[in-house]
């Protein structure tokens, strides 16, 4: 009797083969297999969404954590890469038209600005947040906390953080010199004046001459503003003075005025700095002036009005004329010298020089 070949299969891990099968009519046997193997998947499944579920809640957490670090993060970004009209964006910051320094274009031409920042962890408190910057500016590092204020939530879970509006900082300016003259500012239109102050994002920023005036002159210089907020700024002094040219019209300026003095026939000269009286009963007329000796003087800075004048060494005038008594008698008369000085203030109008007196 041959042998009959018997194959084997794995048994199906989904099957349960202990117990035998019953027998079917006709004795063809039969069994009845017990399926389990769903209920690992839907364990499996579950595993899989719960640790998809922990996953997204760790991920909503960590990005709410940092809103406001990125918040901060994309003011500072914005300065860095020159665009100041989005940081102001970005704090609904609103400018005006004396705010020349606060555009791209001003900026743009600005140097030694912000050019790296570290943020540290927020700090949230309810619906406010603070985050501490580390701001790197040319040789300068400082530190700056930018204030927050969560808005609401995208998607019912994301926080939305926005920035509260940044104090900036100041540059000051005290022209000595005339007021109203043109000067540029990083390339912006800025006129000058005894107290200019003007708001600035951190930089530094150059100054300008833009008169054409012969007579006057003036440095280039720079400001600098150094981070954001703070007490209010030390002002940059700068002299406007006199050129070689100016100084020679001032000196023309009050030399012209002593001769207008020697010209008058008055005793006493409107505005000058020497004058004469006669006696009791006394008139006289026929009056001539002279100047025995020039004052020497020198001319300083600006003083309020105009560029100063003081004399180093008085200068002499004499007075001839003819006196009468009333009674029918008269005669020539004449006076010692009789020292002055020159102190006043010499201003320009247009290239012509304009002395006045303050001592009479």
């Amino acid at each position: 009797m041959a042998e009959s070949e018997t194959t084997q299969r794995p048994a199906d891990p989904g099957v349960d083969a202990a117990e035998p099968a019953a027998a079917a009519p006709g004795g063809a046997p039969r069994r009845r297999p017990r399926i389990r193997w769903y209920w690992w998947v839907v364990a499996a499944v579950s595993v899989v969404v719960m640790a998809g579920g922990v996953a997204t809640v760790a991920s909503v957490v960590s990005m709410n954590e940092n809103a406001p670090r990125v918040a901060v993060a994309r003011y500072l970004e914005a300065l860095v890469h020159g665009t100041v009209s989005r940081a102001l964006a970005l704090t609904g910051t609103t400018t005006s038209e004396s705010d020349v320094l606060l555009t791209d274009k001003a900026y743009a031409k600005a140097a030694r600005h912000i050019s790296g920042f570290t943020l540290a962890a927020p700090t949230v408190k309810g619906g406010t947040a603070t985050v501490r910057a580390t701001i790197k500016q040319a040789a300068h590092t400082y530190t700056q906390t930018f204030a927050l204020t969560r808005t609401g939530q995208d998607f019912v879970v994301f926080d939305h953080w926005k920035l509260r509006p940044v104090a900036l900082t100041r540059v000051a300016i005290a022209f000595d010199g005339p007021e109203q003259l043109p000067f540029t500012i990083a390339g912006q239109p800025l006129q000058s004046g005894p107290d200019v102050e003007l708001r600035a994002f951190p930089g530094t920023y150059d100054v300008h001459p833009a008169f054409t005036d012969t007579m006057l002159g003036a440095p280039t210089f720079s400001v600098t503003a150094i981070g954001f907020g703070g007490a209010k700024p030390q002002p940059a002094a700068v002299s406007i003075g006199l050129t070689n040219d100016g100084e020679k019209a001032a000196n023309q300026a009050v030399n012209d005025y002593l001769d207008t003095c020697a010209a008058s026939t008055d005793m006493v000269p409107d505005g000058c700095p020497f004058h004469a009286v006669s006696g009791d009963g006394i008139t006289i007329d026929s009056v001539e002036w002279s100047i025995v000796t020039r004052p020497e003087f020198t001319i300083g800075e600006w003083a309020q009005a105009g560029y100063a004048v003081v004399s180093t060494k008085l200068g002499a005038a004499q007075m001839t004329g003819t006196a009468h008594d009333g009674k029918g008698n008269s005669g020539e008369v004449g006076t010692p010298d009789i020292p002055f000085p020159v102190i006043g203030t010499v201003r320009f109008d247009g290239a012509t020089a304009i002395y006045s007196q303050l001592v009479k």
